[in-house]
């Protein structure tokens, strides 16, 4: 009969979670992971599979919090208040360290390829998301029909990543608001006339 764990998972994957968030893969040392968890190398390694195995659940973990901003585009009817809402929420949000999943882009050459691939889909996802909202309001006659609503889904995704990173700044309530303001008129812009 195996030994009864000592701690908690959920706190465990929080903890690195958090420091995997402010140091990256590489940043986090085996060792502050060790630290920070309050797991021994054994456990460590018994329950995550190492350092890896870790990074993987906590990037799991993180997309799970912030599962309700990507769940705006999911909301019936899609179209573009979709887009604002989600567009709104993400600027008012706060990540602290920038996004876990755009901090992974610069890191790709130290993560395996699950990882990586795991990252890829994220973008990928967020994209798909918002270009089904953009094809809605173009077919329901909320964007001009020919709005090139594929780049526009990739430039939504290019200002998601910059907010995020931009969020290491630590805008305030005002600068957010303002950011705010000339993303909802540059979408107002596309409107149909």
């Amino acid at each position: 009969m195996g030994r009864k764990k000592n701690y908690d998972r959920d706190a465990v994957l929080d903890k690195a979670m958090n420091l995997f968030w402010r140091k990256g893969y590489e940043g986090a040392h085996l060792q502050e992971l060790v630290d920070v968890t309050g797991l021994n190398r054994f456990s460590l390694y018994k329950e995550f599979g190492g350092k890896e195995g870790l990074y993987e659940e906590a990037a799991n973990r993180y997309l799970a919090g912030i599962q309700a901003l990507g769940a705006i585009l999911s909301r019936e009817p899609l179209g573009l208040a979709n887009v604002s809402d989600y567009l709104q929420a993400l600027i008012h949000h706060d990540f602290p360290y920038g996004c876990f999943m755009v901090n992974a882009l610069t890191q790709q050459e130290v993560l395996n390829e699950r990882i990586q691939a795991q990252v890829r889909d994220f973008v990928i996802h967020s994209e798909k998301a918002l270009l089904k909202n953009l094809e809605a309001a173009q077919r329901n006659g909320e964007i001009r029909p020919g709005a090139d609503v594929g780049a526009l889904a990739k430039a939504l995704v290019v200002f998601d990543m910059g907010m995020v990173t931009y969020s290491l700044m630590r805008p305030n309530a005002q600068e957010r608001t303002r950011v705010w303001a000339i993303q909802r008129e540059l979408l107002n812009g596309l409107r149909a006339c």
